[in-house]
């Protein structure tokens, strides 16, 4: 699962805020952040949320990513506390989500693997009976 690609952070930012990271760096970067992610809430179908859900999501991985990379670009001591700032709000707002405390829709469930899972495909409500 992938939460960004690399044009959509591109697209962010300034034209050649990223200038002079290599193809290999990105590569770590993106995979490092979608691993991050799931360590915190799980691998993430986002074509089974809302886009609301999809933006917050794309939002901590935007964040996550940024501050990643800040450290391949010239020092600048306003912008590296601002991404650092934003890397510790990401990495609360999914540890939230963890708790629970911050509702995603739909967000699945993990179950035990031998785990039986109930379901009713019969809809109940008022005049349905089965």
């Amino acid at each position: 699962m992938t939460y960004l690609t690399r044009d959509e952070i591109e697209s962010q930012f300034e034209p050649g805020t990223f200038d002079g990271i290599t193809d290999e760096l990105w590569d770590s970067v993106l995979s490092g952040v979608d691993g991050l992610m799931a360590a915190y809430i799980g691998v993430v179908d986002l074509t089974a949320l809302i886009k609301t859900d999809v933006d917050m999501l794309k939002q901590c991985a935007l964040w996550l990513a940024r501050y990643k990379l800040q450290d391949n670009l010239p020092y600048d001591e306003i912008m590296d506390t601002a991404w650092h700032t934003r890397y510790l709000m990401a990495l609360e707002r999914l540890k939230m989500i963890a708790d629970g405390t911050l509702k995603i829709s739909s967000l699945p469930v993990t179950q035990a693997v031998n785990m039986p899972v109930l379901t009713s495909e019969a809809r109940r409500g008022w005049g349905e009976y089965g």
